[in-house]
């Protein structure tokens, strides 16, 4: 079975560098909880409604050129993968990512700091079996035009409107399962809780995908 899993704010869990990011640049949030028990568009949400567009790019621009260890992995997905290619899914690594950053890291090449976290990532881990490919497209369009030639039976990721668009491009593509991510570490030992919403399936934690396809 062929598994399409995005990459940012699904794997990557950036909430600690955004969290070092407003500090860095001194914006005052007023967030409910610890950041790191909100999942990051929720945070994005409250950023730019509060700091306003602007400031939530210089933001985006400082996690994604970001290479120290404030980045890191959401919990216990590189466990499920490694379910997943034990049985052997085939899974695909698909990301939307623009070679270069915006604001204070429009220099950087944030696509080759995203394809080397991905691949040490995955040599760590001893992936290779089952990663069948990673995929950076520079645009959303490419990102649905990519998942329309793979044709995934299962689509994992944190964007609704990858979603919708995919289920809503052809008829032949409405069979698809749609996972929506929303990770938090509030109930990271809850793995039986989710919620339909639409067409969507949306999770908070990893451990409950592994029990959605197991």
């Amino acid at each position: 079975m062929k598994i399409a899993i995005d990459i940012d704010n699904t794997l990557v869990d950036y909430r600690k560098s955004i969290e070092n990011s407003l500090k860095t640049r001194k914006y005052s949030l007023n967030l409910e909880d610890n950041i790191l028990n909100l999942n990051v568009n929720y945070i994005k949400f409250k950023i730019k409604n509060e700091l306003g567009d602007n400031n939530w790019q210089f933001i985006q621009g400082d996690i994604y050129s970001d290479i120290s260890n404030k980045i890191i992995f959401y919990k216990n997905c590189i466990e499920v993968i490694k379910q997943l290619i034990s049985k052997d899914h085939e899974i695909y690594l698909v990301s939307h990512k623009t070679k270069f950053g915006i604001k204070d890291s429009k220099e950087t090449n944030i696509l080759e700091i995203a394809q080397s976290r991905i691949f040490k990532l995955i040599d760590k881990n001893h992936l290779h079996k089952g990663i069948k490919s990673i995929i950076f497209c520079d645009t959303f369009d490419e990102k649905i035009d990519f998942l329309k030639v793979i044709n995934p039976k299962i689509i994992i990721d944190d964007l609704e409107k990858i979603h919708n668009r995919y289920f809503a491009s052809g008829k032949e593509f409405s069979y698809t399962k749609h996972i929506l991510f929303s990770g938090n570490n509030k109930n990271i030992n809850n793995c039986d809780q989710y919620k339909k919403k639409g067409n969507l399936v949306e999770v908070e934690n990893w451990k409950t995908i592994s029990n959605l396809l197991r």
